[in-house]
């Protein structure tokens, strides 16, 4: 599922061990798709996506592939957005670059 807004605000970074023993971390923002209702969106983020979401600038547009999923827990769901592919609209994404002539 592919998602646009504005980028409004990066969220502090969290890290962690998993039960295996490997060492995690997670970046989350907020993400504003101007809908009149419940407009904000947090998403989270891993991996190479942490470094690249670092020098966006708030209000910057951007489009967002993500993954959503549910978990349950004694009982009780808890969701999950999970952004796996991150484009700013200003002519700087992946294909853009790939495509130069040079």
């Amino acid at each position: 599922m592919k998602l646009k807004g504005k980028f409004k605000t990066l969220l502090k970074k969290e890290t962690g061990m998993s039960k295996k023993g490997t060492q995690w971390e997670k970046q989350s923002f907020i993400l504003d798709t101007g809908a009149e209702y419940n407009s904000e969106i947090c998403i989270a983020t891993f991996g190479e996506n942490i470094e690249n979401i670092q020098n966006i600038k708030e209000g910057t547009e951007i489009e967002v592939s993500v993954n959503i999923s549910s978990k349950e827990f004694n009982g009780k769901y808890y969701h999950n957005i999970s952004a796996w592919k991150i484009d700013t609209q200003d002519g700087n994404t992946e294909e853009t670059k790939d495509d130069l002539p040079f």
